[in-house]
């Protein structure tokens, strides 16, 4: 493969990122967006470089059609991204740690992502202290999912309910209280949780 040149080398990784990070690869306006760049026809020519190098592929005409190729690949599984407190609030997930093999039963699996629980206030909805669960990628909530929430950028999966003045983040386990999120507290949804793992363990 012939070698890429810096800015080249620059979006592929930024096309990594995007796809372990949202689960989709970025449009060429963002790749302009992120690199200054307002020529379209200047992004699409590095990526008909990095096409030519084998580094992607691009399929059909779609606005996000860009894919990975050869050695840039990602394994193959979903992605585990971190951890999330079943207890005590935790740093916000965002470090990739590997890729979790499985024949998934999920429809669209590019939409999902896992994460590696800590903590036991979920036990009673059967989420356990080490379990890794599988969240489907979402930015609303359905009243009373369960699902990952972030909170001034700390992560923390909970039963999510809405209030008349924020939301509420319920424990599946009497040991813990229920946390109120008020206006201002910085609240985002990073997904439901659609699946648990679990590796047996002693008796």
């Amino acid at each position: 493969m012939d070698a890429l040149t810096n800015r080249q080398a620059a979006i592929l990784d930024y096309i990594r990122c995007e796809i372990i990070r949202s689960g989709r690869p970025p449009t060429v306006r963002e790749i302009g967006a992120k690199f200054g760049v307002t020529s379209t026809t200047t992004v699409q020519d590095h990526l008909a470089a990095l096409e030519r190098k084998g580094c992607i592929r691009r399929d059909g005409s779609a606005s996000r059609n860009i894919r990975l190729a050869g050695e840039f690949a990602p394994p193959s599984g979903l992605p585990l991204v971190g951890r999330v407190a079943a207890g005590r609030p935790i740093e916000a997930i965002e470090n990739l740690e590997g890729y979790v093999s499985l024949d998934s039963p999920f429809a669209s699996p590019e939409e999902l992502f896992c994460l590696r629980v800590e903590g036991e206030s979920m036990k009673d909805a059967d989420i356990r202290n080490r379990d890794i669960v599988v969240v489907r990628k979402k930015e609303w909530f359905d009243d009373g999912e369960i699902g990952v929430a972030v909170v001034d950028e700390e992560a923390t999966v909970k039963r999510v309910t809405r209030t008349k003045d924020g939301v509420d983040l319920v424990p599946a386990n009497d040991a813990f209280s229920t946390t109120h999120v008020g206006p201002g507290k910085g609240f985002r949804y990073a997904g439901q949780v659609v699946g648990v793992l679990r590796a047996m363990r002693p008796a």
